[in-house]
């Protein structure tokens, strides 16, 4: 970084630090102005971290990559605005708009970089080209994405204040891959307010523009950038909206969408109707296995044509999205880190299982619809990802989810049984 590019980082982040102390949201969900201050700094040093290590590592791939693509886009920008705004348009493939939900070769997968790289042309105008200004900016957008978890679950667990800060803001994996120039950490944001502004829809007595502003820009921009996450959220939202409104039991009617979903599954695929979960499940599959084979490649079983080959993957589905990578096979310090971090929680929940812990008492809507976005989305990725690392970093954008209603009941109860 140059002298101009150091001081325009300091400069824009003491503005956003500021602007993030004195807003009324912040301190209205329980944040104290020193925690946000902590809080904030410690995911724009994280987002430095994350360019210099990827940096050093890999230049070509991802974060940089991007970079180097929104560089390219902003010189089209200052040269030819038309050009700029008519490019977002263009498909080079042969069905032009077809293959939505296809990993590769369609214009729908490239949109979603090339939303990222026109984001980025326009914050160079401000950043002078330079990433860690970039991943400022980014970071802004991406802390308020962790407030959107902790201001929801601070709802739910109001005496867990400390316990909901490490889940929704410093569980390692989440904090590394949410701070990064990337989609994650533009899925994550939208997931946050997209889930943080169905549950104050679903409990205010009145209808509020606002939240439907919020929940439609969330998931316009989820079905652009993560389509098959923007697919589950439609079935599950509509079964949480109405669960909590109608005060229906919350096992019965999840328990019943899911039941929906599976005969819907198996039907689509049978009979050859409307979207098919199985034959887009096995089409990502196998676009990701056409990539160049990582250092921490998987095994994949090839998802056999039908209904029957999801169940006969299922077992491997599981093993891959709940336990791997095994320490053993870490193919570096940075993912030997990982996996410590994936059996620690494994190894508290089998603590939870030995003392009988009853770890979410009585259900509530809003945790099973947590709990499910966040499994179903592990469970896909067990399907369709060929190796360990790409799981984590998949995964790690639904912790606050499935960590923080375990971890916010366990807390509680080891404390009085030690006691």
């Amino acid at each position: 970084m140059s002298m101009l590019h150091i001081s325009l980082w300091l400069i824009y982040f003491f503005i956003a630090l500021a602007l993030m102390r004195k807003s009324k949201r912040m301190a209205n969900s329980g944040l104290s102005i020193n925690e946000v201050t902590v809080l904030f700094t410690v995911q724009i040093l994280m987002g430095l971290a994350v360019g210099l290590v990827t940096y050093r590592l890999h230049a070509s791939k991802d974060y940089w990559a991007l970079h180097q693509e929104g560089l390219a886009e902003y010189r089209l920008l200052i040269t030819n605005p038309g050009a700029f705004c008519k490019s977002i348009l263009y498909s080079p493939y042969q069905d032009s708009y077809g293959n939505y939900f296809n990993a590769v070769g369609s214009y729908w997968n490239d949109l979603r970089n090339n939303l990222l790289t026109k984001t980025l042309a326009i914050c160079n105008i401000f950043s002078r080209g330079d990433y860690y200004i970039n991943s400022l900016f980014f970071n802004c957008l991406g802390f308020w994405g962790h407030w959107a978890f902790f201001s929801l679950f601070r709802q739910v667990y109001p005496g867990k204040k400390y316990t909901l800060i490490f889940t929704c803001f410093l569980i390692p994996s989440l904090l590394f891959y949410t701070s990064g120039i990337h989609k994650d950490l533009v899925v994550f944001s939208c997931l946050g307010f997209f889930v943080k502004a169905m549950y104050d829809l679903a409990h205010s007595s009145s209808f509020r523009y606002k939240h439907l502003l919020q929940i439609t820009i969330s998931f316009i921009v989820l079905l652009l950038i993560r389509n098959f996450l923007a697919m589950l959220l439609i079935p599950l939202t509509a079964s949480y909206y109405w669960t909590e409104k109608r005060k229906w039991n919350p096992l019965i009617s999840f328990s019943g969408i899911l039941i929906i979903l599976l005969i819907y599954t198996f039907f689509a695929d049978q009979f050859q109707i409307g979207i098919s979960p199985v034959s887009i499940i096995a089409q990502r599959q196998y676009d990701f296995m056409q990539l160049r084979v990582a250092h921490s490649s998987l095994h994949l079983t090839p998802l056999s044509p039908g209904f029957a080959g999801i169940v006969a993957n299922f077992p491997e589905a599981i093993n891959h999205a709940f336990l791997r990578p095994y320490p053993w096979e870490a193919s570096s310090v940075f993912a030997l880190l990982l996996s410590i971090e994936l059996w620690s929680f494994l190894i508290l929940l089998l603590i939870g299982m030995i003392k009988k812990i009853t770890l979410f008492g009585r259900p509530r809507p809003i945790i099973i619809y947590g709990l499910l976005i966040a499994v179903l989305m592990f469970i896909i990725t067990g399907y369709i990802i060929p190796n360990s690392n790409s799981i984590i970093r998949y995964k790690s954008l639904y912790l606050p989810l499935f960590i923080t209603p375990f971890l916010s009941q366990l807390n509680f109860k080891l404390i009085r049984i030690n006691l």
